[in-house]
């Protein structure tokens, strides 16, 4: 077995040991696929933080023309006018408000925000599924659980199902999202668990041994 499979040979339990040594061939592999899995975790959370921004601008807007609503309805605009106390400057000010409403109306339609918001959600939960994918190959390239072949078959599977997903006409990420998504990975490290989290998480019973 270690004469076919030198990174890894069968321990009397019938379970492999793998050995720090590593083909060139795999290590370029393992490397191809660790860059894509970047680039799934990169894609994936600027779709979050984009989906994140929409929803927000959403809510904004939405308090904006129920203020701009509840001032016409109210007559405020009148009354204000009125202490000028010229009746033209009463229906010149009515009218410029309704304008101004129709126009805070038309330009903002939450419905588009928040549909393109849960388009993000939907394309950030596909990224994220292919982004586990690519970390399990990883992991199973890391700890010899696969051969050279099996590594470039499932590589291709998985360059199949990205180029679907890149095919999906992916919105324009704004600089916002990209700028949120920069800090929460590189900053705030949200791409990874610690080990304090580790321990909060995961039962006691369900923990290896350190050595």
């Amino acid at each position: 077995d270690m004469a076919k499979n030198p990174g890894r040979a069968r321990n009397t339990e019938g379970f492999f040991l793998i050995y720090k040594v590593m083909t060139n061939e795999v290590k370029t592999l393992f490397h191809q696929i660790e860059d894509r899995y970047c680039k799934m975790t990169w894609t994936h959370t600027i779709q979050l933080k984009e989906a994140d921004w929409k929803l927000v601008k959403s809510k904004y807007l939405k308090i904006i023309k129920q203020f701009l609503s509840a001032i016409s309805s109210a007559g405020i605009i009148s009354i204000a006018f009125t202490k000028i106390g010229s009746e033209t400057w009463v229906e010149l000010g009515t009218a410029a408000f309704t304008v101004i409403l129709m126009l805070v109306t038309w330009l903002s339609d939450n419905s588009k925000l928040e549909a393109e918001a849960t388009r993000s959600r939907i394309l950030a939960a596909e990224c994220h599924n292919l982004r586990n994918k690519n970390e399990s190959l990883l992991t199973d390239i890391k700890s010899g659980c696969v051969n050279e072949k099996e590594i470039v078959t499932r590589r291709e599977f998985l360059e199949v199902q990205e180029n679907d997903f890149l095919s999906k006409n992916l919105p324009v990420a704004s600089k916002r999202a990209i700028k949120k998504a920069t800090k929460a990975l590189k900053v705030d490290m949200q791409a990874k668990t610690t080990e304090e989290e580790k321990r909060a998480i995961i039962p006691d019973h369900l923990r290896l041994e350190e050595e």
